[in-house]
C-alpha cells in the first residue's frame, strides 16, 4: 500500500479547491462582470496542479476531482462564449 506523501496530498488538496473555486467564480461571473477572467485562471491552474499530483501518485482522488472540475468549468466558458457569439450576432442583424 502506497503512503501518500504530505507533497502530494497538498497538491492535490490545492487541485481541489481551485476546482471548487473556478465553479464558484463562473457562477458568480454570471452577475459580475469580469469574476469569469478569474475563473479561468482558476480552472487552468486547477488542470496544472491536478495534472502534477496524479503524476505523482495515480491514486490522488482530490487531484482527479479538481482536475475534472477545471476541465468542466473550461467547457461551460467556451459554451458561454459561443452563446453569447450567437446571441451578438442575431441581435445585431435586426
Amino acid at each position: 500500500m502506497k503512503r501518500q506523501s504530505k507533497d502530494v496530498d497538498t497538491e492535490g488538496q490545492l487541485s481541489f479547491n481551485l476546482g471548487l473555486a473556478s465553479i464558484g467564480l463562473l457562477v458568480i461571473g454570471l452577475f459580475v462582470p469580469y469574476v469569469i477572467i478569474g475563473s479561468f485562471i482558476a480552472a487552468v491552474l486547477a488542470i496544472v496542479t491536478g495534472g502534477m499530483a496524479t503524476k505523482k501518485d495515480g491514486e490522488n482522488k482530490k487531484a482527479k476531482a479538481g482536475k475534472l472540475m477545471g476541465w468542466i468549468t473550461l467547457g461551460a466558458l467556451a459554451l458561454l462564449i459561443i452563446v453569447a457569439a450567437v446571441a451578438l450576432a442575431s441581435w445585431s442583424s435586426w
